[in-house]
């Protein structure tokens, strides 16, 4: 296989699980949720209970360990620390790639200022695989159906590519028996950030 071959599919298909993913966010709402949950049929059933989709995703996403989180429209590198124990969802200006795929190496360790962060939700990893997703992209039955039956019949890994071709992002948490990951939006509302925290009261929308 020639050098520039070799280049043309590191690039087309990162190395998962290490450096920076890359978030897609068009409606500005972020949704943060074990990637089992997006199978669940009891999950999906509850998102066409009610007209009002956001609202039943709000709803749905708390009752079933995840949080919808509002951020300006954009694109976003999704970066995770092992050390430290944070995932950080900040924009890609910030971040300094803007490849449009996952980096393969080590990125700088997230910059982060816990004080200037709010508590917006909690997140329940059980599975070991977050998943970052815009919400529109559940809106589509046809979408969740797809990844559903990828999940099914070609894996894991097949259903986490699937989802990354939708624009999302999908990383580990930190312990392999599960986490639970408090949210934190940032102050002035363009960052997210996680890290394990019990978060009892969680705010009023």
């Amino acid at each position: 296989m020639g050098e520039k071959e070799e280049s043309r599919k590191s690039k087309d298909h990162p190395k998962r699980g290490s450096g920076r993913e890359v978030l897609r966010l068009k409606s500005g709402n972020l949704l943060l949720i074990d990637q089992f949950m997006l199978a669940n049929q009891q999950f999906v059933s509850a998102l066409e209970s009610k007209s009002d989709f956001l609202e039943n995703l709000r709803n749905a996403s708390i009752s079933w360990g995840g949080a919808l989180v509002k951020l300006p429209p954009g694109k976003y590198g999704v970066e995770r620390d092992p050390v430290d124990s944070v995932i950080l969802v900040r924009s890609q200006s910030e971040g300094g790639d803007d490849s449009g795929v996952e980096t393969g190496g080590a990125v700088d360790k997230p910059e982060l200022c816990r004080a200037d962060y709010n508590v917006s939700g909690r997140v329940f990893v059980d599975t070991r695989c977050l998943v970052l997703i815009d919400a529109q992209a559940l809106e589509s039955k046809e979408q969740l159906s797809e990844y559903r039956q990828k999940r099914s019949e070609e894996g894991e890994k097949a259903a986490r590519d699937y989802l990354r071709s939708l624009g999302a992002a999908v990383r580990y948490g930190f312990n392999r028996f599960g986490d639970e990951l408090g949210v934190f939006l940032r102050n002035d509302s363009s960052a997210v950030a996680l890290w394990p925290d019990i978060v009892e009261n969680l705010p009023s929308n």
